[in-house]
């Protein structure tokens, strides 16, 4: 579904609120965007599911299963109370946790279907908030309003416009829409 009234499509400035929700303010809208963690980000502990996906498929299979349901249920709760979108949370794309090809045949398209339910509901903002040479080639096609990421990786908005039209978010100078105040953190290894 297309949004044609988007609060994001005017913002210039989001900040994080409460070192977990975005919020959107400028003179044209306000609004919550409640964090969600996408299913690499709540994977844990990365060699220990890559050792079971070796050793038991099935079970690892079992896993992402209910990972799944469990972000596509904080998804619903999110919009069920009033959150304006959600800003899916995007971590693991990146050499530190996921091959590239890890990363895509194990969730590319878990998070694909998704923010794809997702824009049903709201808004959507994909933020990949991996610093370490994130995959953003990989996930650059994610269907989002707005698609941001960590600018200490050292990505500029030059850089992914060649891979997705757009608006972009990122604490640079040439993103579309500006971060006010400091990303949080991610989990540690």
């Amino acid at each position: 579904m297309t949004i044609e009234s988007s609060r994001v499509a005017s913002a210039t400035t989001l900040s994080f609120s409460g070192q977990a929700d975005l919020k959107v303010s400028d003179d044209a809208s306000s609004g919550v965007f409640v964090r969600i963690k996408s299913v690499s980000a709540r994977v844990g502990n990365v060699p220990a599911f890559l050792e079971l996906l070796k050793s038991d498929p099935e079970q690892a299979d079992a896993r992402l299963t209910d990972l799944v349901a469990a972000v596509s249920s904080d998804i619903s709760a999110a919009m069920s109370h009033g959150a304006a979108g959600i800003l899916y949370w995007i971590e693991g794309a990146c050499p530190r946790d996921f091959t590239p090809m890890q990363y895509g045949g194990l969730f590319l398209e878990l998070d694909r279907d998704l923010l794809t339910s997702a824009r049903e509901k709201g808004d959507t903002v994909v933020f990949i908030a991996d610093e370490d040479e994130p995959y953003i080639d990989v996930v650059s096609d994610l269907p989002a309003d707005l698609f941001g990421w960590d600018a200490a990786c050292g990505v500029s908005p030059t850089d992914i416009r060649p891979l997705r039209s757009g608006r972009m978010l990122a604490d640079h100078p040439d993103a579309d829409v500006r971060f006010v105040g400091p990303v949080p953190a991610r989990r540690t290894p």
